[in-house]
């Protein structure tokens, strides 16, 4: 019988583990983030866990035989299991190394706890069980802290060893920072460069210290001229953090707003932190002054320090701009000398991270014929309004992130699109106690949508924009997962209809 409850142990505490581990990597393996989504997500779930615990427990205790007491346990653990997993989204946990580490140390825990287990009474075992399975994400904790020391080190070789290979390469450096765009600017800017330059760019939204670690150590070679470094931060000190490690020569500040306000505190905390790139770079920084923040800061470095927009004169400004469903034209304007760009990426937001990778590819010295070439043929930049085919009509895959400006000029390329226009968004993360405000006002720009489908926990704040512009109650479906939503667009859909993603927030946060 003891082996029976060993047995059970295993299975239920590695179905718990799995989850944890998904919520904790989706919080980037940040313990405030994961402890966050504790609070909002599972306190419930762990004192309904407790009384069935308990219930079994007062049963068991009381049983005629041990063996009954044991057909209880069985039972009602996976009675309750069983309903849990029932409403849980499907398991998206992706086994990094890291992850693994995990595993094995929480293998190595259990099994102790097993083996201890068995050497105790029936009644000290089911004790044992109740905080085992009442507080399981407890035990997650515990073992994630007990890895730390071990994933520190770890990291501190890693970085080591990448420090010292880009030091022995003599490539041009270019930090890429901002609250929004640094992607999107990364990835035309490498399009630019490999026209005259070998280059190695951070892949995918790789833009922290592991992130740029790992490409460092994996992807440049010393043949490599350019290195493209996507910087990415949401705490103080991070930017600069990463310019001691990489020591760009050129800077790109694509913008400041309000993403990470929760975990950087204040707008002048994002503000101070992104210059950090500026304050660093060796060369020249480039600075989108079309934003409110950057316009008129203040850098005490004494390089090259130059300006690009679309809507305020600047050094290199994007002018003569049209953007349709098929793509965007535009004019560059440097010097009094204007350049014809055409591009397949949508929306004005890309015309300006077009701009200020254009600037930086002209300052390296890229032929413009060439960079006509490039942007001509750039493909769509994935899930950063990626026009795709979907059902009967199309999609636009806005689905990477969000926040107040990107959503805006979003629902204006829907807007742009034939046929019905339907939105589907969790609305935004990151924005602290201004989070339900800004998804309130992004529910006063939905008016003139055929069908919005809200997700998770800021559907009210959304929903409330929405009414206060009119918008009609039956238009408005509220569903709990980005799967569940896409299934109920999909059975909706009319031929030729549009859909716009904005933004895909993993589960961590959506409840």
């Amino acid at each position: 019988m003891r082996l029976l409850i060993a047995a059970l142990l295993i299975d239920l505490s590695f179905s718990y583990f799995l989850r944890d581990a998904q919520s904790y990597q989706q919080n980037r393996y940040n313990f405030g983030r994961y402890i966050d989504t504790l609070k909002r997500e599972k306190l419930w779930h762990d004192l309904l866990q407790n009384g069935f615990l308990f219930l079994f427990f007062i049963f068991s205790i009381m049983s005629v035989s041990e063996a009954d007491g044991l057909i209880v346990l069985f039972l009602c653990v996976y009675v309750y299991l069983f309903s849990k997993n029932e409403e849980k989204q499907p398991l998206t946990l992706v086994y990094t190394q890291r992850i693994k580490r995990l595993i094995t140390l929480y293998a190595v825990l259990i099994a102790l706890f097993v083996l201890l287990c068995t050497q105790l009474s029936k009644i000290t075992i089911y004790v044992l069980m109740i905080p085992l399975f009442g507080l399981h994400s407890l035990f997650f904790i515990v073992t994630a802290l007990l890895s730390v020391p071990l994933e520190k080190r770890i990291r501190r070789q890693y970085r080591q060893a990448a420090s010292e290979k880009l030091a022995g390469c003599s490539c041009i450096k270019i930090g890429i920072t901002g609250s929004y765009g640094k992607t999107s600017v990364k990835n035309i800017l490498n399009q630019l460069l490999s026209m005259k330059y070998a280059c190695c760019a951070t892949p995918l939204s790789y833009n922290n210290e592991m992130g740029i670690t790992r490409t460092i150590r994996e992807k440049l070679t010393l043949s490599d001229e350019v290195f493209l470094c996507e910087m990415g931060a949401d705490h103080v000190h991070e930017i600069e953090d990463l310019c001691r490690f990489v020591q760009p020569d050129y800077g790109i500040v694509t913008a400041v707003g309000l993403q990470h306000l929760a975990t950087f505190k204040s707008l002048e905390n994002i503000l101070h932190e992104k210059l950090q790139l500026a304050e660093h770079a060796k060369k020249a920084v480039f600075i989108n002054t079309d934003n409110e923040y950057l316009r008129n800061a203040q850098i005490n470095n004494p390089i090259k320090i130059i300006s690009y927009g679309v809507k305020e004169p600047a050094d290199y400004q994007g002018v003569n701009i049209f953007c349709d469903a098929s793509g965007s034209r535009f004019e560059l304007l440097h010097e009094n000398k204007r350049t014809a760009f055409e591009t397949k990426l949508l929306g004005m937001h890309n015309i300006l991270n077009c701009v200020g990778a254009l600037a930086m590819a002209d300052e390296l010295g890229v032929d413009l014929e060439l960079m006509k070439l490039a942007l001509k043929t750039m493909p769509p930049i994935p899930h950063r309004l990626e026009l795709k085919s979907f059902g009967c009509g199309r999609l636009i895959d806005n689905a990477y992130n969000s926040n107040p400006d990107s959503a805006k000029e979003a629902l204006e390329v829907l807007a742009m699109m034939p046929g019905r226009h339907i939105l589907i968004t969790p609305g935004f993360i990151d924005l602290g106690a201004q989070t339900a405000f800004y998804c309130e006002q992004f529910g006063t720009q939905m008016k003139g949508i055929d069908l919005i489908v809200l997700i998770g926990r800021n559907a009210p704040d959304m929903e409330r924009g929405c009414i206060s512009v009119g918008i009609e109650e039956e238009k408005i479906l509220h569903v709990d997962s980005m799967r569940r939503a896409l299934e109920v667009v999909k059975a909706m859909m009319h031929e030729n209809d549009t859909i716009l993603i904005e933004n895909d927030i993993p589960d961590a946060f959506l409840h």
